[in-house]
């Protein structure tokens, strides 16, 4: 669980990082890495708002649209449509700035 959570400060750290030199296709991929380690968690929801997200935006590099489509696509084979439903609703109203303060609030503070 340490490891997790090492990981996702990490990330968090690299997606400031990119955000500060706003740097799209780095944020995009960073947050599907982030989506990733949600679901790897138990944090589907999460991870399948950030997915949803991710794969609304028309200029994503086609790496980071193969990992992110592929992701959900794993995650609808199994989770409930729901959760999907929810995801997809979130996507439609967020805009980047709330999916940073979303990944940013979500992290623990130990």
């Amino acid at each position: 669980m340490e490891n997790n959570a090492l990981t996702e400060k990490g990330l968090l750290a690299t997606l400031n990082a990119a955000l500060a030199i706003h740097a799209h296709a780095e944020i995009m991929h960073l947050l599907t890495e982030l989506a990733c380690l949600y679901i790897g968690k138990g944090l589907t929801q999460e991870g399948a708002d950030l997915l949803a997200f991710i794969l609304k935006q028309p200029e994503l590099e086609e790496g980071t649209r193969h990992q992110a489509a592929d992701a959900y696509d794993d995650l609808a084979s199994y989770i409930c449509p729901r959760v999907l439903f929810d995801a997809q609703d979130f996507a439609s109203k967020a805009r980047l700035e709330d999916v940073i303060d979303y990944v940013f609030a979500s992290v623990d503070v130990e």
